[in-house]
């Protein structure tokens, strides 16, 4: 069986503050970005980019997904 896959984006805000966003899809073509992630249950800012990739890593693992993580400066 194929794994769910689940879509982040981690955004620097600021010196040690990282923004994490999940990607959601309406339909087919309407995609929307939310704070933090509601499937996971993980919070919405980091310390680090290191720190947050690993932590939705080792969600995603626990739930049985998938995770896809683009970092943005």
């Amino acid at each position: 069986m194929k794994k769910k896959k689940l879509f982040f984006r981690i955004k620097k805000k600021a010196k040690n503050r990282f923004l994490v966003e999940e990607r959601h899809t309406f339909m087919f073509f309407w995609r929307f970005y939310v704070k933090g992630s509601i499937k996971l249950k993980i919070p919405k800012y980091f310390a680090s980019r290191k720190s947050a990739e690993d932590y939705i890593s080792k969600k995603a693992r626990e739930k049985g997904y998938e995770a896809f993580i683009v970092s943005l400066q």
